[in-house]
């Protein structure tokens, strides 16, 4: 610890300079760009979001099952569903408990 203190110290005047530096209009103007384009990213995803939750209203009951299972949230659940579906002919609470028995980590 004592050497790298050492070494940071010795370092100081170029750390410094590095740090020194004028921002001129034209790199606020590049900064500012790119805050719009987080900001507009923010926004989607959130638009994104909502749409989701929207299409997965019906599914609030199957929603809530497989967010019982050990390692599975809400985000998880929605991908299950998303990518394996609904199986009607199998009783909610079976259906998740099966479900929960077949994944890697719970073996």
């Amino acid at each position: 610890m004592v050497v790298h203190d050492w070494i940071l110290r010795n370092k100081i005047p170029e750390l410094e300079l590095a740090l020194e530096g004028n921002i001129e209009e034209h790199h606020h103007f590049l900064l500012e760009l790119q805050l719009q384009r987080l900001e507009a990213a923010e926004k989607d995803l959130a638009t994104l979001e909502q749409r989701i939750q929207q299409m997965l209203e019906p599914y609030a009951t199957q929603l809530q099952l497989l967010d019982e299972i050990p390692g599975v949230d809400w985000t998880v659940a929605a991908v299950i569903i998303a990518e394996l579906g609904i199986d009607d002919r199998v009783p909610d609470r079976l259906a998740a408990g099966e479900l929960g028995r077949h994944l890697p980590w719970q073996q």
